[in-house]
């Protein structure tokens, strides 16, 4: 090889080897100090097993000089809640009243943290003769006014008059649907029924029992539910279906007609009476004296036509060959 080619070469490699020996003198000290951590390290993990080995297992209790530590809380975020609507004392809100603020107390716990609280509370959402008797018993300082509780127990006493036990089970047997729908009446029966104590089939038969004639009569055709809650869903469904057939709307008022049928109220409709008395429930439902058998009446029922002549568009109250017939 020439050696003028040789020089470059030993120059480059001499100049590398000076850039490594100066990465060498820089990674030593790292090293030592890399080891002297470990050294450390290694020390700290045997005292720390020292301590654990050398703690008592029943520490004593902490003495009146001794400060606990506290671990932090972690931070409550509570739901923002409407207040309930203001109770003026009326006997029929008690109850729900004080159902929404127990509700409101267990879903803000850090807001109402003791029963003192939760009274005032409760004294703020009063008016009229409720809010009267809250603040008379709140200056008084009652001792269940430190008690939410006891508290509650006293305002029910004061103006509950909610229905309970036997006596929700006794207004039960004497509830009818009447003209209002079946919904409602289910609403109000339903209500009663949470508190009577009453098992499935006695809720069944007596709710079975205080509908209207006329969805009994529907019910007839049909094969009833196994279950409580199917009978009052298919009772809801029928009396829609009638109130729908018949175009009234919730304000009409109804009233029966010959075989159990339902027609306006001659004051909230344009329909007019006949001039002719209607029959009563003794009097043969007939075209030429032949009187109806029971599954041609059902029939009539169910498809809605005239219980009287058996054409669709009136009723039997309105049927104009019953009006010739009499005359």
């Amino acid at each position: 090889m020439d050696p003028a080619d040789q020089d470059p070469l030993r120059s480059a490699l001499a100049q590398q080897g000076a850039v490594l020996g100066r990465h060498q003198n820089q990674l030593d000290p790292m090293a030592k100090t890399m080891e002297s951590m470990a050294a450390s390290l290694t020390d700290l993990a045997a005292q720390i097993q020292q301590l654990h080995l050398s703690r008592p297992t029943n520490p004593p209790p902490p003495t009146a000089t001794t400060t606990p530590t506290l671990s932090p809380q972690p931070a409550l975020h509570e739901p923002r809640l409407p207040p309930p609507e203001r109770y003026s004392g009326e006997p029929g809100s008690c109850r729900a009243f004080l159902t929404q603020c127990d509700l409101i107390f267990q879903l803000q716990p850090a807001t109402f943290p003791t029963g003192p609280a939760k009274v005032a509370y409760v004294i703020t959402q009063l008016s009229g003769k409720a809010k009267e008797w809250g603040t008379s018993v709140w200056e008084a300082d009652q001792p269940f006014c430190k008690d939410y509780r006891a508290f509650a127990e006293e305002m029910r006493k004061v103006f509950d008059r909610s229905k309970h036990g036997r006596e929700a089970a006794r207004e039960m047997l004497h509830i009818r649907q009447g003209r209002r729908s079946v919904s409602d009446y289910a609403i109000q029966f339903r209500t009663l029924a949470t508190s009577s104590g009453w098992n499935a089939d006695a809720l069944y038969d007596t709710f079975l029992n205080g509908l209207s004639e006329d969805i009994k009569d529907e019910l007839v055709t049909r094969e009833l539910p196994a279950d409580f809650d199917a009978l009052v869903g298919l009772a809801i469904r029928i009396d829609v279906r009638w109130r729908q057939r018949y175009g009234e709307g919730p304000s009409t008022k109804f009233q029966r007609g010959s075989g159990g049928a339902w027609a306006p109220h001659p004051s909230t409709s344009g329909w007019t009476p006949p001039s002719s008395s209607t029959p009563t429930e003794e009097e043969p439902m007939q075209v030429d004296q032949t009187r109806l058998s029971p599954a041609e009446k059902q029939r009539r029922i169910r498809t809605g036509s005239c219980l009287y002549c058996g054409q669709l568009g009136h009723l039997a109250a309105v049927c104009p060959l019953k009006g010739n017939a009499h005359q």
